[in-house]
């Protein structure tokens, strides 16, 4: 009961909020501007972010007592780091250098306060990592999904509904295994999410904005560090360990290491931008937001549960199968592609930067 009360205080949260949000992004000009890639026609707020840190905050002020998970406190401290650097970068276009470097403080302040990762658990037959290299794996690992987020936010519905589908999922899952206020948490976090994507679906009224992206994909990031040590009982039909920490954010970091990889092949910057995400190669064939982001649901859930069947096998085999899935959608919509029909306010792309 109390999973379904904080999922709907969630959820109210956000219907009452985002539309005030939404008027104050208007008023104060705190919107996303139409350009030559952004080709929605008129401007629109990019606040949605601030709905989600604001629920975050009123459940760790009305629930003192509650120790989700370790270092939660410096876990708040980081989140709002980047929550306002996140609006910064909303309004002002801060130079992607900067960007870096506060994610990567972030990160390293969570991994010297015991928040790191100590082995590969058999990739390329490395299992305890050296202590020395503990820190800055985990470094890079944090700011690589917070990037691989803030970089598949790139058409309307979808990094709200990927985060949805993580929040609901590890909802269900830490009720299960008996973790009730990390339930709770992930419970308000479903809620205000599904309440953004009434809002966001095409046409959006708000979009997520950077300040939404950058603490979604913290959030996760270290969600997902935290179920890798979780130490449970092996009582259930599936296991609680890396393996469903892997497929929560597999889509979005796939993604951004194929993109890096095409982009340095061809002699460019890894950071340029260009439309070869995997939602423009779906959005290509699939025309429209709602449609697009659809699919990209279901291939996310298909990670999701590949990772969940998965969960006694070798975390090998676990990225084996699951970078076959994902190549076989990539080719699937390279070369089944269809002309792009523009929709009456939107072509192709709306939020994302990169």
């Amino acid at each position: 009961m109390d999973i379904l009360i904080y999922t709907i205080i969630g959820f109210a949260i956000g219907i009452i909020l985002l539309p005030l949000i939404r008027y104050w992004g208007i008023t104060f000009k705190f919107v996303d501007t139409p350009n030559q890639r952004k080709l929605h026609v008129s401007p629109i707020p990019a606040l949605g972010g601030v709905v989600v840190f604001l629920a975050i905050a009123a459940f760790f002020t009305l629930n003192p007592h509650l120790v989700v998970f370790p270092q939660w406190q410096l876990f708040i401290l980081l989140l709002t780091v980047l929550f306002i650097t996140g609006l910064l970068d909303d309004k002002f276009d801060l130079p992607s250098l900067i960007r870096l470097g506060i994610q990567l403080g972030c990160a390293t302040f969570l991994a010297l306060n015991g928040v790191k990762i100590d082995s590969l658990y058999g990739i390329l037959g490395i299992y305890e990592i050296p202590e020395i290299l503990q820190i800055p794996f985990t470094v890079v690992v944090i700011t690589g999904v917070v990037n691989a987020f803030n970089l598949i936010d790139g058409i309307d519905g979808l990094a709200g509904g990927l985060s949805f589908i993580n929040a609901t999922v590890l909802t269900v899952i830490f009720f299960m295994i008996g973790l009730q206020e990390m339930a709770l948490f992930c419970a308000l976090l479903s809620g205000v999410l599904f309440s953004f994507l009434v809002y966001n679906f095409q046409p959006a009224k708000i979009f997520m904005g950077d300040s939404g992206s950058l603490i979604l994909g913290f959030i996760f990031s270290a969600l997902a560090l935290y179920i890798i040590k979780i130490d449970v009982n092996n009582v259930y039909p599936i296991e609680v360990n890396i393996n469903l920490a892997i497929g929560l954010v597999a889509l979005p970091v796939f993604d951004t290491i194929r993109l890096f990889a095409e982009r340095i092949w061809h002699g460019k910057s890894p950071f340029s931008a260009d439309k070869n995400h995997i939602h423009h190669l779906v959005l290509n064939k699939h025309q429209g937001h709602m449609k697009a982001s659809y699919v990209i649901y279901i291939i996310h859930c298909a990670f999701v549960i590949t990772s969940l069947i998965s969960s006694r096998l070798p975390l090998s085999i676990l990225l084996t199968i699951l970078i076959i899935e994902y190549f076989l959608c990539i080719f699937w919509y390279k070369n089944k592609n269809l002309s792009p029909k523009p929709d009456s306010d939107y072509l192709l792309i709306t939020e994302e930067e990169g």
